[in-house]
């Protein structure tokens, strides 16, 4: 059976042996392996749940400073969950329209701000505010992160 010229220039062109040196450079220059991009990720959810408990030895110094009370600190505390729950739910799929990279800069962005909150707090409200804005950037990164790691491998990324 005889290949049509067609069929011969796509065979020769990406045989692996006749590929120039130049498209093996940029092959390797396209980004870090599936085990490295799954590291990043993971680094990624352990900084995010990281900084959820990062703001906690300030609410002691915080409620002698301001005198509230211990059901304003679980309050806090639980506001951060419902925020992370709901965003979990409303924005867990939005990745999948809009990319996993756009979601994920907007939701480390909400992080950093959320810091800069908890930071700068001038009462509970600020707190409040905070934790919100960091549990919504929390949920949302998950959902995004959770989905990326599925891409890039199904098998080690569901582990």
């Amino acid at each position: 059976m005889s290949l049509t010229p067609t069929a011969r220039h796509a065979a020769r062109t990406n045989s692996p042996a006749r590929r120039s040196p130049a498209y093996a450079a940029h092959r390797r220059r396209r980004g870090p392996g599936p085990i490295a991009s799954l590291a990043l990720l993971a680094s990624i959810v352990v900084s995010l749940l990281a900084a959820s408990s990062a703001p906690t030895p300030l609410y002691a110094i915080y409620q002698q400073r301001w005198g509230f009370s211990p059901i304003t600190t679980t309050t806090v505390f639980g506001v951060y969950a419902l925020a992370v729950l709901v965003s979990l739910l409303v924005l867990g799929k939005i990745s999948d329209h809009v990319g996993r990279r756009p979601v994920l800069l907007v939701a480390l962005t909400g992080q950093a701000a959320a810091m800069v909150v908890f930071a700068t707090a001038g009462g509970v409200d600020a707190l409040l505010a905070a934790r919100v804005v960091q549990g919504v950037g929390t949920g949302a990164a998950l959902g995004a992160i959770g989905a990326g790691m599925l891409d890039i491998d199904p098998r080690r990324g569901g582990l």
